[in-house]
Order: structure tokens, then C-alpha cells, then sequence
């Protein structure tokens, strides 16, 4: 029940991102299985784990998760970039001193992702 980034399947696998991918295609092809996109907030307790942050970090980053779905940004972005941003920009918001660059290594995302995705966040923020 933990969602699983491609990243992480190639760090530890023996075969490279590409077909990692290209056998979990043709693997729900096969089996008929209906994938829908993995929600951001399932990688929010995982992520705000590693960084130890608190259950209010958390909190926070998910009723940022909750706000930006509801207004549409969501769509066509990365579920672990999202979720990144999300706890970057509740940490802010709770004066923790994180870095875009200690938050992207957790979510194996770039700080451009960060910084992007921030930009979209900020304003959601009550």
C-alpha cells in the first residue's frame, strides 16, 4: 500500500528506468488493469518522515494537497513533486527552515520542481 516512484524501482533494480516502465504498461495491459493516477498524499507521512517534520507539517501539507485538487492543479504534474512542494511550503508556513534542495533529494525530485510547484502552493495556504 506504499506508492513506489520509477526512481525508486531503477535505484535498486538491475534494468534501467525505460523498461521498468515499459513492463508495468504491458503487465496492466495484459491483466486489464485499470491504473488510476497515484494521489500526492499518499507520500506526504513517508516524506515528512524522513525530514522529520511533525503531524502539523503533515496536516498542513495535506489540506495544501486537498486545495490544490479541488482548484485543478493537480493535473498532468508528478504526485511526488507535488507532495514535495506541499511539505516544503507547510513547513515554511509552521517556521521550520527547510531547503528546496533538503526536500527535493527525499522525494528524488529537482529543486525546480520544488520552486515551481511552491509558486502554484503558495497562495492556498489559509
Amino acid at each position: 500500500e506504499i506508492p513506489r516512484s520509477l526512481d525508486e524501482f531503477e535505484s535498486v533494480a538491475r534494468i534501467e528506468r525505460i523498461e521498468i516502465a515499459r513492463s508495468y504498461r504491458y503487465l496492466a495491459s495484459e491483466m486489464e488493469l485499470k491504473m488510476e493516477p497515484v494521489d500526492p498524499k499518499r507520500f506526504v507521512p513517508r516524506f515528512c518522515s524522513k525530514l522529520d517534520y511533525g503531524g502539523s507539517v503533515q496536516r498542513t501539507a495535506m489540506e495544501i494537497l486537498d486545495a490544490g485538487e479541488v482548484g485543478g492543479l493537480h493535473s498532468g504534474k508528478s504526485p511526488t513533486g507535488l507532495a514535495a512542494a506541499a511539505i516544503y511550503t507547510a513547513a515554511l508556513d509552521h517556521d521550520e527552515e527547510p531547503t528546496q534542495n533538503e526536500v527535493a533529494e527525499v522525494a528524488n525530485v529537482t529543486a525546480v520542481t520544488i520552486r515551481n510547484r511552491y509558486q502554484e502552493q503558495k497562495p492556498l495556504l489559509k
